[in-house]
């Protein structure tokens, strides 16, 4: 009889299913990264294709698009009769310098016109002057240069005046003290629209029925529910109490910054903020994971006049405060 000294190996079956374990552990994750880069790749060219067909589908918009958007409504305007939510129509640069559009007439001489008028102005329950009226997005019916909602081809005013200001009738241009401590944004004026800087329930402009035409930044207070309205109607107290709330809890578009303005365009100058935010009629697009957004944009518009050309004239950004224009 032959007898086995082969001792048996404890754990062999342990050691197999474990095995076995381990390289169904690996292909696991090998499916899931390969997955994973595939679902990647088809968001990617969901944004590509996206991008292509209308760039502002995607929420990380480039800043060119972003910036062709803005400069359509800020150099051509909106079409008399139409708002598409735009609060800067009627401010555009082509109207500016020519004057609204007149079918069948001509308005191809530059700075020609008398500006906005003293005239009065009925809106909203309330009566103010022409040149007040900045903001005229929320009525298709109400056309600049024509005073309470005339036809597009009777003119009353024109707004091409002949010199170069930031008043109200260059309304786009801002100006800034050489130290940064005064500044003058673009699109707004604290004699129009009142000071936007806090306490914000001290400028009734806020929040009463007029102040929505007196500047082309959203108020906080248009974008309250119908139902929150109506439960603070009246009641100036309990109205910033409940927009406060609701800002607080990210459900209005809030108030600017301690300053009065939303955002510093000029990085690296002296003072605070220089701009304030402006909805020019995009509409609402909805993200891929379902948030809602759409552009705002903050313009600085600065006059070049008087200024020094420092390439030409030199400038002292060199070391120790010496000599650096690049014309040697």
């Amino acid at each position: 009889m032959i007898i086995s000294n082969t001792k048996k190996r404890k754990g062999m079956i342990l050691l197999v299913v474990v095995a076995f374990l381990a390289m169904f552990t690996v292909m696991g994750l090998t499916y899931l990264l390969h997955a994973d880069n595939q679902l990647k790749n088809s968001i990617d060219e969901l944004l590509a294709l996206d991008m292509k067909e209308d760039p502002y589908k995607v929420i990380d918009l480039k800043p060119s698009a972003v910036l062709d958007f803005f400069l359509e409504k800020f150099l051509y305007d909106q079409a008399d009769g139409t708002t598409g939510g735009n609060a800067i129509r009627g401010q555009s640069l082509a109207r500016n310098i020519y004057g609204g559009y007149v079918s069948g007439g001509y308005n191809d001489k530059a700075f020609s016109g008398i500006g906005k008028l003293n005239t009065d102005f009925a809106i909203a329950g309330s009566t103010i002057k022409e040149w007040q009226m900045v903001n005229y997005s929320f009525n298709g019916a109400l056309n600049p240069e024509r005073l309470n909602g005339g036809t597009p081809t009777v003119k009353t005013s024109t707004w091409n005046a002949p010199y170069t200001y930031p008043d109200h009738n260059n309304f786009y241009l801002g100006w800034l003290k050489s130290d940064g401590t005064k500044i003058i944004p673009s699109f707004h004026r604290d004699y129009i629209f009142g000071s936007m800087a806090p306490p914000f329930a001290a400028n009734t402009n806020w929040t009463n029925a007029i102040g929505k035409y007196l500047t082309p930044r959203p108020r906080p207070f248009d974008s309250l529910t119908v139902a929150d309205a109506a439960s603070v109607a009246g009641n100036a107290i309990a109205t910033n109490t409940l927009i406060n709330q609701r800002i607080s809890e990210g459900k209005l578009f809030p108030y600017p910054d301690a300053d009065g303005m939303d955002v510093k365009n000029l990085e690296g100058y002296p003072g605070g903020n220089d701009s304030i935010w402006i909805d020019v009629g995009s509409p609402v697009y909805t993200a891929l994971d379902g948030r809602k957004y759409k552009i705002m944009v903050a313009p600085l518009i600065l006059d070049l006049d008087g200024r020094i050309n420092v390439n030409v004239a030199g400038n002292i950004m060199g070391a120790a405060n010496t000599h650096a224009s690049n014309q040697g």
